[in-house]
């Protein structure tokens, strides 16, 4: 592989993943009806996934200012990435809404490096 090919899969990867992190950042306010009804909570506890997601986010924010310093890219984007794959799986199994809840937590810790 040539190394215009590998900047080119490099960019795609990384706009891919850009384009995930703000996906999961907003698809789920349509589904918190689905969801309280779900998992047997009220609406407006259901709201807390993505406050606890906007909250991790933030947190995240000054956070990664120091990892980009400290800790080289490759294993950087391997261990966002990872953490965003392990939070959608927790979610995916969620069968409580604390569960459900770490999950998001674990997501927006992923996609905010």
């Amino acid at each position: 592989m040539t190394t215009k090919q590998r900047s080119v899969l490099m960019f795609v990867v990384c706009a891919f993943s850009a384009f995930l992190a703000t996906f999961n950042e907003t698809f789920l306010n349509v589904g918190f009806s689905k969801i309280a009804e779900s998992l047997g909570v009220e609406f407006n506890t259901v709201q807390w996934l993505a406050t606890a997601y906007m909250l991790g986010a933030a947190v995240m924010v000054p956070v990664s200012a120091f990892l980009y310093r400290k800790v080289p890219t490759k294993v950087l984007f391997l261990l966002t990435v990872s953490c965003f794959i392990v939070g959608s799986l927790v979610c995916m199994l969620a069968n409580t809404f604390v569960v459900l809840l770490m999950g998001r937590v674990i997501q927006a810790l992923g996609s905010c490096l």
